[in-house]
C-alpha cells in the first residue's frame, strides 16, 4: 500500500465438479463382434476458473471476491514474533463483517528461512477456510537481490527478484491442490518500464524477475490457483502494460483514492476498468490515507465501489484491519472489529456478498 509512511507500523477456491456420465457398455452379443469400448469418465475440473471476464465457481456460477487484508505477516521479523492479533477471533471478526475472502500479504525471506512462518500461515489459511472465506496470498516483499539485506533497508523494493521464483514455487507447491487460494505475485510494482515489468531485468542495482516468468514456473508446477497480476505505479495501473501469457489469470489494482492519479472515475477507468470487458480484475487493496482524519474517505470509497460494482469487477479487498490510525490507513478503530468512518463503507458493501 503506497504510504509516505511506508513501514509505520513498520490459491483459491472450492472444489469444482464437472457434472458428467458414464456412457453405458452395451451388451455383449453372443458373436465374435469386439467389446466396445468403454468411453473414459472426464476428469473432474479443481477450483475456481477464469471464463472470458468472470471467475466462476464449482457450478459455473460467476463469483466475485469482497473482503479485507489483514497484515502482520509481511513484517514478521523471528526476534519480533508474530502480531497477537494474527488469531482465529480475528478471523471470526472479520466473518461477522460478511467479507468471503482474506488477503494476507507475505515476505518471502521468513517462508524461506522459517519453517515457524510456514505453519503459521497454514494456521491462518486453516482458520480462515474454516469461516468459510477465500485467500488471497499476497507476496508483498522481495529483497531487492540481496537475503541479508536489513528488513528497515528494503524500502519496498519495484520488483520481484530471483527469490520471489523460489518463494512462489514453494507456495504453489504447499497450496497449489488447495483451489481457494489465490496468488497475488507482487504486491505493487513501481518505477520500472512496461517491458521490465513483464519480462524483468535489472532494476536499482539487482536482477528483477518479470510477470510472466512467475507465472510460467507457478505454472510449471502443476498449480492452477487463480493468479493476480497487478499493474504498475504501485500496482494501479494496467494501461500500458502488454496481457500476460496464462490461464486463470486475474488482473489486480491497488486504488487509493487520496493520491491525484487514482481519485477519479475517468483514472480508474483509464488504469484498470477497460479491462473489464476482456478480462476479469480484482481491486486486490485500496482505501484512502489519511481519509478518516480529513473525513474525505468515506465518500472517496464510497465512490469507488460503486464504480467497481457497475464496472463488473471480479472482486475488491480493503485495506486494512489493522489498528493503525488515519494514516495506515485502517478500517476498524479496535480489535472488536468496531469500523471507521471509511471502514462502515466498506463493511456496507461486504453486505453484497451472498
Amino acid at each position: 500500500m503506497k504510504t509516505r509512511i511506508r513501514f509505520a507500523a513498520v490459491v483459491l477456491v472450492s472444489m469444482l465438479w464437472l457434472v458428467s456420465c458414464r456412457v453405458p457398455t452395451p451388451p455383449v452379443p453372443p458373436t465374435d463382434t469386439p467389446t466396445p469400448t468403454m468411453t473414459p469418465t472426464p476428469q473432474p475440473v479443481l477450483g475456481y476458473r477464469v471464463v472470458g471476464n468472470k471467475i466462476i465457481d464449482e457450478n459455473g456460477i460467476p463469483h466475485v471476491f469482497r473482503g479485507v487484508t489483514l497484515p502482520g505477516l509481511d513484517w514478521y521479523h523471528p526476534e519480533w514474533g508474530f502480531e497477537q492479533y494474527l488469531n482465529r477471533d480475528t478471523i471470526s471478526r472479520i466473518k461477522s463483517w460478511n467479507a468471503n475472502v482474506v488477503r494476507l500479504p507475505l515476505f518471502q525471506r521468513p517462508w524461506r528461512e522459517n519453517g515457524e512462518y510456514i505453519r503459521k500461515v497454514q494456521e491462518l489459511v486453516r482458520w480462515i477456510k474454516e469461516e468459510n472465506m477465500d485467500v488471497v496470498l499476497d507476496l508483498h516483499l522481495s529483497e531487492r537481490g540481496d537475503p541479508s539485506m536489513p528488513f528497515e533497508d528494503l524500502k519496498e523494493p519495484p520488483m520481484p527478484d530471483l527469490g520471489s521464483v523460489g518463494f512462489w514455487v514453494s507456495v504453489s507447491a504447499v497450496f497449489g491442490d488447495d483451489p481457494s487460494i489465490i496468488f497475488e505475485l507482487y504486491s505493487e510494482p513501481h518505477d520500472v518500464q512496461p517491458n521490465v515489468w513483464l519480462n524483468g531485468g535489472n532494476v536499482e542495482g539487482y536482477v528483477s524477475v518479470g510477470m510472466q516468468t512467475i507465472v510460467d514456473a507457478i505454472r510449471n508446477g502443476g498449480s492452477e490457483n487463480l493468479i493476480v497480476v497487478n499493474g504498475l505505479n504501485w500496482g494501479f495501473n494496467h494501461s500500458d502494460l502488454l496481457r500476460v501469457v496464462g490461464n486463470n489469470i486475474v488482473y489486480g489494482s491497488h486504488t487509493y483514492t487520496n493520491w491525484d492519479e487514482s481519485d477519479e472515475v475517468g483514472e480508474w477507468e483509464e488504469a484498470w476498468g477497460f479491462l473489464t470487458t476482456s478480462y476479469p480484475v480484482i481491486l486486490t487493496s485500496f482505501g484512502h490515507i489519511n481519509g478518516d482524519c480529513d473525513g474525505k474517505g468515506p465518500a472517496a470509497i464510497e465512490s469507488l465501489l460503486t464504480f467497481a460494482e457497475g464496472s463488473g469487477v471480479e472482486g475488491y479487498i480493503g485495506w486494512a484491519w489493522y489498528v493503525g490510525g488515519c494514516e495506515f490507513p485502517s478500517i476498524i478503530t479496535s480489535w472488536d472489529g468496531t469500523p471507521t468512518d471509511t471502514g462502515k463503507v466498506v463493511k456496507k458493501f461486504l453486505q453484497l456478498n451472498p
